[in-house]
């Protein structure tokens, strides 16, 4: 990742971060990723991130004093505290008229536990977050469930399969996702239905046996319970 010159850059290995201060109104970003890979990037003004971290009049970390022609700060390693935010703010988990108070609110969070030392908090030992092991079995289950979303396993089989008991597979799935198991495969399978009746891919007899519903009816009853309106209404606006 390089800021204006590809000489200027930044290697970012896997779970980690690195910040960027730079003075230029506008910047040039290029980066190169390698294929199933996420980059998540948040702009903030300087003005805005002083004003966030002010406290009685006092600046915690200014930056406007920096000089150089190097802006990049230090890589720093993403903790799974992060990890749960960073992947709440790429999974829809609320309605788009709602959605940009969610992102405000989590990148708010994001930068609280960013800038937190490891001597100010005990959040990795906290038994409440999720450990690096339960996330892997998290995304372990959320594979299983896609690949075979027509036939998916039980809970109880599922929870076997990845490794969890069943109230932590549920507590720790729709902690990390936003919603239970399989009601997040419900609405995958629904964005899927979206998707291919935007691209006119298939017709609504093909996207029920694709999805694998048993009938047509049952559906078009669950695309109208999740968008409010029938695929074919969908289609035509």
């Amino acid at each position: 990742m390089a800021f204006n010159f590809e000489h200027c850059a930044i290697n970012l290995t896997a779970d980690n971060s690195s910040m960027v201060y730079f003075k230029d109104e506008q910047m040039n970003v290029l980066f190169n990723l390698p294929p199933d890979a996420e980059l998540t990037v948040v702009l903030i003004s300087i003005e805005y991130f002083h004003s966030l971290f002010s406290i009685d009049g006092t600046v915690l970390f200014n930056y406007n004093s920096l000089k150089g022609e190097n802006p990049i700060i230090e890589p720093k390693e993403i903790n799974s505290n992060l990890k749960l935010i960073l992947n709440q703010l790429t999974t829809k988990q609320t309605n788009d008229t709602l959605r940009p108070i969610f992102i405000k609110g989590k990148i708010y969070e994001l930068l609280s536990y960013y800038f937190s030392k490891p001597t100010e908090s005990n959040n990795e030992s906290c038994p409440y977050i999720a450990t690096e092991e339960t996330i892997t079995k998290i995304k372990h289950a959320k594979q299983i469930i896609l690949k075979d979303m027509n036939n998916p396993p039980s809970l109880p089989d599922l929870a076997k399969e990845v490794g969890l008991n069943i109230k932590k597979l549920k507590t720790e799935f729709k902690e990390f996702y936003g919603a239970p198991v399989f009601t997040f495969l419900l609405n995958y399978k629904m964005e899927l239905a979206k998707k291919l009746l935007i691209e006119n891919q298939l017709n609504v007899n093909e996207i029920t046996v694709h999805l694998g519903y048993s009938a047509s009816s049952h559906f078009i009853a669950a695309f109208k319970r999740t968008y409010g309106i029938t695929p074919k209404q969908f289609s035509k606006s």
